[in-house]
């Protein structure tokens, strides 16, 4: 009996809560899915039955089977991972919403603690969401500024804990002293003034006559970047593609209308353009004190700002159907994220969770509101659906599999594996494989009734190689029927593709990428399932990388 002490780490005084306190810890830090190298792997699977068998002996309990759910620990991840009260007066109260989900095994026990003794917040009582579901669970932070000092910043955390895994929130909120509204004589005062103003520059323009020099016009098919502000009313249009050209040391923006048109200049220097018709805005890549940050320009004031400031690398831009969240991929390898960056709220923030990274790819649904990405469970990916809002969580393979696309009307979506090209419900059932060769970028037509996808020349080299690494690789691009039984080859040398939005369209980048400066071709061709079609040259270009607004 002794041995099983030792092997559980507890004295032999220990409680019955202790011991299971003590179960849990080892379960998430000997489970198998933390480990890559196989001999760790090996080593954690042995060590965790030994746990599993003292830990049932000593509690007189029968540990479940169910290897996910038993054994994995909960990962909690907070909606907004910050809750910024901005400005409020002395004695003012203020509320969040404070949302915590669940991206791990199951969790028993729900427990929160503060950053200070004495917290000039508090967290109320939980609610679930869903009431037949334990997660997400929503929560109000209330912010009381009774006790605090005018004029100073305060930043503390909570923390909300599931079976002693930790996801901490920040909690800010500047101060300002109570101010009276004064009624009366300052209305007065202030209604004298302008009047006296007013009278003034009157009386100043009686006397003065100013005139401007009359400007030259502007060709209206011309739109160079230094002149966007002078045409508020430009229209980005769906049959425009954005792409980048080199030009000496700048990387140019600019705009093609397809084959036949000169494309256009926009004056931006950047690269993995993106355009939004429903926010008329262009967000993109541009290097800042050598760090990718990603810019906004906004087509209808002609001005542009800066949105994000981290250090980590930025890649895969791409815009929410209503134009008013960015998504992209922020971090490398196993740190990488989707971030989220609001328009409405001028606020970024991360997915899945401070827990949970190593995304490769993610996809918008079409109406905006929900995101499909992969996680990497050890050696393995999987598939996962999840509320922008980091609520609705969902896992919808489980076998390894990476995302991903969705179909237009958002009931079905496209997942690879090493075995094929698979097609499935937007919930993870009515598996349908439509490939029987690994399938690594791959995307539905508007219409539904074509999916483009690409090989990789060499499935051994493919097989090792990140996400990243396969985009240099040479792939091969197809168009297949939304059934499979029809397929035909579209390009070779392939480096990126995108459907148009009315998906009648498919654009494309040939080429090989050597340097920086290597040329390379943007086509297009009319995805009519017609395999005499002839594509289009739409430009020279040296990125991989255009797209359609969206």
């Amino acid at each position: 009996m002794k041995e099983y002490y030792e092997i559980l780490d507890v004295p032999l005084t220990a409680t019955p809560e202790q011991i299971k306190a003590q179960y849990r810890q080892l379960v998430r830090v000997y489970h198998p899915d933390r480990f890559r190298n196989q001999d760790d792997k090996a080593y954690a699977e042995e060590k965790l039955k030994e746990i599993n068998i003292a830990f049932q002996v000593l509690s007189g309990t029968s540990v479940r089977r169910e290897p996910f759910e038993a054994r994995v620990a909960p990962q909690p991840v907070a909606y907004p991972p910050q809750l910024d009260f901005g400005t409020l007066q002395i004695g003012q109260r203020a509320k969040l919403k404070l949302q915590i989900g669940n991206l791990g095994g199951p969790a028993e026990n729900v427990d929160y603690g503060y950053s200070c003794p004495k917290p000039w917040f508090q967290l109320s009582k939980g609610k679930r969401v869903y009431p037949e579901q334990p997660f997400p669970i929503d929560f109000e932070v209330a912010v009381e500024t009774r006790r605090l000092k005018a004029e100073q910043s305060y930043r503390e955390w909570v923390e909300v804990v599931l079976d002693g895994m930790p996801v901490r929130v920040e909690v800010l909120v500047r101060t300002v002293a109570h101010r009276r509204v004064l009624l009366g004589p300052v209305r007065w005062q202030w209604s004298v003034a302008g009047f006296s103003l007013l009278f003034a520059g009157l009386l100043l323009a009686s006397f003065m006559h100013v005139s401007l020099p009359s400007l030259p016009s502007l060709p209206t098919d011309v739109l160079p970047g230094a002149l966007l502000s002078a045409h508020p009313s430009y229209e980005l249009r769906a049959e425009e593609m954005l792409f980048s050209v080199n030009e000496g040391s700048e990387t140019a923006l600019y705009v093609g209308l397809g084959e036949g048109s000169t494309p256009r200049r926009l004056g931006l220097s950047g690269e993995e353009a993106v355009g939004t018709q429903a926010g008329q805005h262009i967000a993109y890549l541009h290097e800042i004190e050598n760090l990718q940050q990603i810019f906004l320009f906004d087509l209808a004031k002609g001005d542009t700002r800066q949105l994000t400031y981290s250090s980590g690398p930025k890649a895969r831009l791409a815009w929410s159907s209503d134009g008013l969240r960015l998504g992209y991929l922020v971090g490398q390898g196993d740190e990488r994220r989707i971030g989220i960056y609001d328009l409405r709220a001028a606020q970024e923030y991360l997915l899945p969770g401070a827990s949970s990274s190593g995304v490769e790819h993610f996809a918008w649904s079409p109406d905006g509101q929900s995101l499909l990405f992969d996680l990497w469970q050890g050696d393995e990916q999987r598939v996962y659906r999840m509320g922008v809002h980091g609520d609705d969580l969902r896992q919808l393979t489980h076998f390894d599999s990476w995302a991903g696309a969705w179909s237009a009307d958002g009931t079905q979506i496209l997942v690879g594996t090493d075995e094929g090209l698979y097609r499935l419900s937007s919930n993870g059932q009515q598996l349908h494989q439509l490939t029987t060769v690994p399938a690594y970028a791959f995307s539905w037509s508007a219409d539904g009734q074509w999916i483009a996808y690409t090989t990789v020349t060499g499935a051994a080299t493919a097989a090792q190689a990140s996400a990243e690494e396969i985009s240099y690789l040479p792939q091969t691009l197809w168009l297949t029927d939304r059934f499979g039984k029809e397929s035909r080859q579209i390009a070779e040398n392939l480096l990126w593709h995108q459907w148009s939005p009315d998906g009648a369209t498919i654009g494309y980048v040939t080429g090989n990428v050597t340097t920086p400066d290597s040329l390379l071709y943007l086509w297009t061709l009319a995805a009519d399932g017609q395999a005499s079609a002839v594509p289009s040259l739409v430009a020279e270009v040296n990125r991989p990388f255009f797209s359609w607004p969206r």
